[in-house]
């Protein structure tokens, strides 16, 4: 049978320290301004406990997001914006499946600030959503840091590969596009990669290439 792992490349093994290369790694083409609409993408399998970072995309006044594993929960995801000094952080309730627990999992986040939503998708399928306002700034540019928390420590513990991030808002067939029935999908292939602004995939160091030109 197919798994994920026969459409992807190596997956990136993060060891869960401080310092860039032992616990993230920096996207080359990550100087961008973050995206409304957004959404991000990503593989990756991890076992710890605490909080998963995923991907954070801050600049130095702290405008742009976090996403990761919850601290307290490894069944449940969070997403942290930033504008300045403000945060509103959404987090859902409703998960039953330990994303922590060594398996392989497709995550796929949304941010679109302009219809007030935030929605998380495990595996193809709506885990949660959110319809309330947030604060969220797409002013300045920052870098995009992969299995890296805002701060030091709860650095990703695990493998996260196939990263994408899209200037859309992406709908259910798109995200279920994107999963692939369970078969990492090359996103440059994907009916909405005109949208397509970042695609990182394992380069063995501690600077992904972006795949997306």
């Amino acid at each position: 049978p197919q798994t994920a792992l026969m459409g992807m490349s190596k997956g990136a093994l993060f060891n869960g320290e401080s310092g860039l290369g032992a616990s993230s790694v920096r996207a080359t083409s990550g100087a961008i301004a973050p995206l409304d609409p957004l959404t991000f993408s990503c593989w990756f399998s991890g076992k710890h406990t605490g909080q998963g970072a995923l991907v954070r995309q801050l600049n130095w006044e702290a405008d742009g997001y976090n996403i990761y594993i919850k601290t307290d929960d490894d069944t449940e995801v969070t997403i942290d914006t930033h504008h300045g000094s403000t945060s509103t952080s959404f987090s859902t309730t409703s998960g039953t499946k330990d994303l922590l627990d060594g398996g392989l999992n497709h995550i796929v986040v949304i941010i679109d600030k302009s219809a007030s939503r935030r929605k998380v998708y495990i595996n193809g399928s709506l885990m949660e959503e959110s319809t309330s306002s947030f604060d969220y700034d797409t002013d300045a540019t920052s870098t995009i840091n992969i299995g890296q928390p805002r701060s030091t420590g709860n650095e990703f513990d695990g493998i996260i590969n196939e990263v994408s991030i899209w200037s859309d808002s992406f709908t259910l067939a798109e995200v279920q596009e994107l999963f692939n029935d369970g078969v990492a999908l090359d996103a440059t292939t994907h009916s909405a990669e005109a949208n397509l602004k970042g695609y990182w995939r394992n380069d063995g160091t501690s600077t992904w290439a972006d795949r997306q030109d």
